[in-house]
Formats: structure tokens, C-alpha cells, sequence
């Protein structure tokens, strides 16, 4: 098959999770499959070409580029002016879709793919209003995405959740295809840490983090990411501040145990789906599509509070163990090998 995706970023553009499944999903299709990515160049102002192993990559010349060169607002500017920073970015969201559909039909118009997939919000919105040939395939991320029905695509879900979530909107014909993630071998861990991976937010429970870390006695608490609340947690003792990390692997494999204080409803949770193929044990909320990953007490724990949390953060040795081998084995669904076969037969299905 010759597939094409359609992508808002693709690395080293990363502005979330989708960026990090899209590659992997990408280079395992292109072991049997031609690949392709369209993307936005945000390096320079015109095209561009270039492979990541087998799959080939296009980036067109986009308006995008201005506005993240332009992207300076602090937190603090962005709270104080939040109304007007969400009327910007719908009044942008609109110029962007207009102009990945027009370079989309531009890209198709002397090329035939089997498949047309796009990654996220916008380039869904831009697939769908675009004339082009081939299956057109969406995916679906977040609570975020849609509000008004879309015609003509299939759906693909990142989790039950999602897809009963947007099944009044999109009907009930979404299928649950999980975001891939790469295995990796068992490594010594380090049991003097605690780790949270996210952005530094109050979506993903950045403000829980110092009652968390004070119940934690004799360990730190690693914490990579980025976000308004770093300031608020630069100076609470037993916090260890990374900032942004591009590679996280190291701080998975030595992490014994991963908190995940998210306060909104993840689509996935692709930071629990990485602790657990590290051997993590993950102490997680119960918030969006995070129950569906973890089986309460054999793949991870549930919690409904930071009591619950710290009590789990100090659970027995013995315990740990277990928790940890279970949640390895768990994480096989994950593979990246499994979720391009699945993905594969929803192309096969379509083009039949």
C-alpha cells in the first residue's frame, strides 16, 4: 500500500503525544508498506524533503511558522489574557486547516495513495475538507477535537474511552486502535526516586506534586517536563526539577515507581503506557481513558486522591515486584509490531 499521513508537526517538531506515536507507527508500516508524511516546514519557508529511515518526508511551506516563531507569551502573560489568546487561536486554527487542505490537494494532485490518514485535530479537519483519492482516515486524541460531524472518514480512537466519548457525534463505528509504544529491557532500579513525567500544569496535576513529595520519606521526586507551574514548585523540597527532556528512557528504566496525578480526562495516557513497558510501577488518577490501562492492583494502582497516592508510593517491596512484572507483560499490547497490524487491517477493510 502506499500510504500518506497527514501531520500538524512531526519531529523534531513535538508538541505532544501524537508526535511521539506518529514515527513509530510510521516506521513500522514502512517495513511493508511506501510511506509518506505532509507536514508544515517550520525550519524555513519553503519545501523541503527528507527521510526518517524508510519513510518519506514532505514539508510544505505554511503561515504556521510565523506564529511559533512569534510564540513568546509567558504563563503569566497567558492567564491574565486567556479569553483573548483562545479567540486568536481559534481565528489561527481556521487559517491553518484552509491552508493544509489547499497544499493536500496540491501534494495528491499528480500523486495516487491507497490511504490519506491524519494524525490529529486539525489535519482531520483539513483531510475531510479536502478533494482528494484514497481512504480517508482520522484519529481521534482528545476530548478537545470535534464539535460538529464529520462526513466521509473512518475514525480511529487512541481508546474505548474516546470512542464512546465521540460516538453521539461521529456514530457508533469508531474502532480503538492504541497509541504504539517501544518496548524496553529490564534495567536496575533506582529506589531512592519517585518519577513524574507531563507538562508542568493543572491539567496533569502539577500542584499535587509537593503534598506528594513530602510523603515520600528518604526519596526524591524526579519530575521532567515543562510549564506555568515550574515556578510555584522551584523552591518544594524533595522536588527534583528537570525541565523538558527529549530522551526520557534513562529515567524510565531506573524509576521504580511513576506517578501520574492527572486532573482532566486523558485520551490515552501514553506516559502510564511507557511506565508500564519500562517495568514502572504506576500509581495513577482515575481520569479519562487511565483505568482501561491499568488493572487496579496487578498492572499499577488506581487512586482518587493524594492520600490514596502516597499510600500506594510507600507500598512493600514484595509488592513492587509483582506489580512491576505484571505491568511489563501488560504493555505487550503496546508494541508497535501489534499496533501496525492493527492499523493495517483497517486500510485493508477500507479498500476492499
Amino acid at each position: 500500500m502506499r500510504i500518506l499521513f497527514l501531520a500538524e508537526y512531526y519531529p523534531p517538531m513535538i508538541q505532544g503525544g501524537a508526535e511521539v506515536s506518529l514515527p513509530i507507527l510510521a516506521q513500522e508500516l514502512a517495513k511493508r508498506h511506501e510511506v509518506h508524511v505532509l507536514t508544515p516546514n517550520y525550519r524555513n519557508a519553503g519545501n523541503a524533503e527528507r527521510k526518517d529511515g524508510k519513510v518519506h518526508i514532505h514539508e510544505f511551506p505554511s503561515i504556521r511558522r510565523l506564529f511559533f516563531q512569534a510564540k513568546r507569551a509567558s504563563g503569566a502573560v497567558y492567564a491574565a489574557n486567556r479569553n483573548a489568546f483562545s479567540f486568536l487561536l481559534g481565528a489561527a486554527v481556521k487559517i491553518f486547516v484552509r491552508e493544509m487542505s489547499e497544499k493536500l490537494e496540491q501534494f495528491c494532485a499528480d500523486k495516487k495513495f491507497d490511504v490519506i490518514h491524519a494524525n490529529n485535530y486539525e489535519s482531520s479537519l483539513s483531510l475531510a475538507d479536502a478533494n482528494v483519492r484514497g481512504a480517508k482516515v482520522a484519529h481521534l486524541r482528545d476530548l478537545r477535537l470535534m464539535k460538529s460531524p464529520v462526513k466521509g472518514m473512518k475514525f480511529v480512537a487512541i481508546s474505548d474511552f474516546l470512542g464512546k466519548k465521540y460516538a453521539p457525534l461521529l456514530g457508533e463505528d469508531i474502532i480503538t486502535v492504541y497509541n504504539p509504544v517501544k518496548p524496553a529491557p529490564p534495567a536496575k532500579k533506582d529506589h531512592g526516586i519517585v518519577l513524574f513525567v507531563g507538562s508542568l500544569t493543572e491539567h496533569k496535576g502539577a500542584r499535587l506534586l509537593p503534598a506528594i513529595a513530602s510523603c515520600i520519606s528518604g526519596r526524591k521526586l524526579i519530575a521532567l517536563g515543562e510549564g506555568p507551574e515550574r515556578q510555584a514548585l522551584q523552591n518544594s523540597p524533595n522536588i527534583v526539577l528537570k525541565g523538558f527532556v527529549r530522551d526520557t528512557k534513562k529515567y524510565y528504566a531506573k524509576a521504580p515507581l511513576l506517578v501520574v496525578p492527572s486532573q482532566w480526562e486523558e485520551g490515552f495516557g501514553r506516559v502510564v503506557a511507557e511506565g508500564q513497558a519500562n517495568g514502572c510501577v504506576v500509581v495513577a488518577t482515575r481520569k479519562g481513558a487511565i483505568p482501561e490501562l491499568i488493572e487496579d492492583g496487578k498492572t499499577g494502582i488506581l487512586a482518587d486522591s493524594v492520600k490514596e497516592m502516597c499510600k500506594a508510593l510507600n507500598m512493600p517491596h514484595d509488592m513492587m515486584q509483582r506489580i512491576s512484572v505484571s505491568a511489563r507483560n501488560a504493555s505487550k499490547k503496546y508494541e508497535p509490531s501489534v499496533i501496525a497490524r492493527q492499523m493495517e487491517n483497517i486500510y485493508k477493510n477500507m479498500l476492499q
